[in-house]
């Protein structure tokens, strides 16, 4: 009996430290890089027609945007244009359309219902610029109508995922993922004053700014 405590226990230890692992394979192909004159920002495509899903402020002001996909083996092939459709600037989210894919794209599927207080949280983006970077934590809490300002003077107000999971300036844009790998939110800010208290645009908001759109 001993024998097969100890045999269980290694599988679902070995299942714990490789789910990060699966669910980084998984999706960082659908993580894109996003450039605009005034930084790099990360962002998450959710249609293989190239739909891109970002925060606001990521593409600030701009009406086309320059996209970096995974997959390119020169920097022209990765590189792709795309034109911002939609913007909510009260909601940290914006919509962008990639003009001409070169290629078929991996989709971040969108979960339907919001996390749960506890859950594990998973994040990949460019904090930096160091491209690709994945973390891990957890779900810190929910914060409905949650209302927060950037430097710019911008004020934001949203449903809001409070999380433990490390997020850093160019992580902004990018997705925040269940253990099954499924979008949950886009990571936006963090309380730089305090230690690990991120935040990302709900998937409840982000629901509603697409649409109906999958």
């Amino acid at each position: 009996k001993v024998r097969y405590l100890i045999l269980i226990l290694t599988m679902l230890s070995l299942n714990i430290f490789s789910n990060g692992h699966s669910i980084y394979n998984q999706n960082f192909p659908g993580v894109v890089i996003i450039l605009t004159d005034d930084g790099i920002g990360s962002g998450a495509i959710i249609t293989e027609s190239g739909f891109v899903l970002t925060n606001a402020h990521v593409v600030g002001g701009n009406k086309e945007v320059e996209i970096l996909i995974f997959g390119g083996e020169t920097f022209e092939e990765s590189s792709h244009r795309a034109r911002v459709l939609k913007v909510d600037s009260t909601k940290d989210l914006a919509l962008v359309k990639i003009i001409k894919p070169k290629f078929q794209f991996e989709v971040i599927e969108i979960s339907i219902v919001m996390p749960k207080v506890g859950e594990e949280a998973h994040a990949i983006g460019h904090p930096d610029s160091e491209l690709w970077t994945y973390t891990k934590g957890y779900i810190s809490q929910l914060r409905p109508d949650y209302q927060w300002e950037y430097i710019n003077g911008e004020k934001m107000h949203a449903t809001v995922i409070q999380i433990q999971t490390p997020i850093n300036p160019g992580n902004s844009g990018g997705p925040l993922l269940n253990k099954h790998g499924n979008l949950i939110g886009i990571n936006a800010f963090a309380n730089l004053d305090k230690q690990l208290m991120n935040f990302a645009i709900s998937v409840e908001e982000i629901i509603k700014f697409l649409g109906g759109r999958n």
